[in-house]
């Protein structure tokens, strides 16, 4: 009985300490911690194990938690069935079991508060004490749970196609709930603004610049090789704030003018020199994260990025208030007159902008476009047919039924879309096929 109470109360406390570290993570992960705390924090190796890949630590910590809940279920059982035995003799089957059921309950109750909620509490107040402390044993005791995650994430993959179950959409599980629970938030009541904003903010780091991009045949630049009357008549006309300045087309890109320093020159609209005005512009890969790409943007302090694909050309620029717009939604002042970019028509049917994101129509229509090539809807159809489209013309793509109804001579403009249910549309194949 001796033994059966040590390895109960040794597999409380490391169940304590998983716990403890977890939520010690979350919290580090969410709150703001200067870097030389975090250079601090991390300079133990073992710790810095934990912190690098926060999805392997969560797995293992989630993993090590279940394998100590059944062996502490063993351990309770062992040291239990004596008593059960006991009452089961002495006070018949329905009274013994409802007092066991009993001591179940509380001793349930115990573990819950010993092993939960307290090492969540420690763990809220001072994380990085905590993991000073315990993370690097913990972390010992989680690299020899490292292999049996390779065999677990194979399980998944069979179990989840089983299913029909989509692998890329399996979060972080140091995301959504916890953090939450972790910074004290579970009783706070959040907004459908917050909650919008907090949804997009999980979502982000799975964006690269690629997925927000102006493209370059839709970008308005100052051309040095214009006339400056005829450039200034540009800037009044698009109304925009900051205009790249080109010699000739935006893979000559020498910085960027904004509209307030062409108000504060007293030159004359035809003795303006751009050269003088210009700022320097910042550069983006076209495969960088819309997180880094963000970071960038404000260490800066710039508010446009001319993006470049592998070979140096310029494809397009990114803006601060795009990136701003994948957490907030749309940002429109009183002189915008956009509307929205997609619409609903009736019962599967859109009208769509041709510069709506790929990703957002993936999201607003449910539906998969794998194509990583293109950014926007206009580009999608343009890549398609390989070449800009006539008005009415009509293209089938995939589930999606699409009808150009406005088109210039560099975009798409506006189109119609009609969206087949993929039940139909299998449905459809396997008449074909027969």
């Amino acid at each position: 009985m001796m033994i059966s109470l040590i390895t109960l109360f040794v597999l409380l406390v490391v169940y304590s300490l998983f716990v403890t570290v977890e939520f010690s993570l979350v919290r580090i992960r969410y709150s703001h911690i200067t870097p030389e705390v975090y250079d601090r924090l991390i300079r133990p190796r073992m710790i810095r194990w934990l912190v690098q890949d926060p999805d392997r630590t969560a797995r293992a910590l989630r993993f090590g938690r279940v394998l100590l809940i059944l062996f502490w279920s063993g351990a309770f059982f062992t040291l239990s069935h004596p008593l059960w035995r006991s009452l089961l003799s002495s006070l018949g089957p329905f009274i013994s079991g409802a007092v066991f059921l009993l001591y179940c309950f509380v001793s349930a109750s115990i573990f819950y508060v010993l092993a939960e909620l307290l090492p969540r509490a420690l763990a809220i107040r001072a994380p990085e004490k905590i993991l000073r402390r315990v993370g690097s044993l913990v972390a010992v005791c989680l690299v020899t749970l490292i292999p049996n995650l390779w065999l677990i994430g194979r399980i998944k993959e069979k179990v989840y196609q089983v299913l029909r179950l989509d692998l890329d959409n399996d979060l972080n599980p140091l995301d959504i709930e916890v953090q939450l629970r972790a910074m004290g938030e579970d009783h706070v009541v959040l907004s459908p603004v917050v909650r919008k904003i907090i949804d997009k903010a999980i979502q982000m780091p799975e964006l690269d610049v690629s997925d927000i991009l102006l493209p370059r045949n839709q970008v308005n630049w100052i051309d040095l090789h214009e006339d400056p009357k005829k450039s200034l008549a540009l800037a009044r006309k698009m109304g925009h704030t900051r205009f790249p300045l080109c010699e000739g087309d935006l893979d000559r890109c020498l910085g960027i003018i904004h509209i307030k320093d062409i108000f504060r020159d007293p030159a004359t609209d035809e003795q303006i020199d751009f050269r003088k005005l210009r700022r320097p512009i910042a550069t983006l890969n076209l495969e960088d994260k819309l997180m880094e790409a963000l970071q960038r943007l404000l260490g800066l302090k710039v508010h446009m990025a001319l993006v470049l694909d592998e070979f140096g050309g310029a494809v397009g620029v990114v803006t601060l208030e795009r990136i701003l717009e994948e957490l907030v939604g749309e940002i429109q002042d009183e002189f915008d007159m956009e509307d929205e970019e997609i619409v609903p028509l009736g019962i599967n049917r859109y009208t769509v902008a041709g510069l709506t994101p790929i990703h957002e129509l993936e999201e607003r229509l449910d539906i998969d476009i794998d194509r990583d090539d293109v950014s926007t809807f206009s580009g999608l159809i343009t890549s398609e047919l390989g070449r800009i489209p006539e008005k009415g013309e009509k293209l089938d793509y995939g589930t999606l039924e699409i009808t150009v109804t406005e088109v210039d001579e560099k975009r798409i403009i506006g189109t119609e879309v009609s969206v087949t249910p993929e039940e139909l549309e299998e449905d459809t194949l396997e008449e074909s096929a027969s």
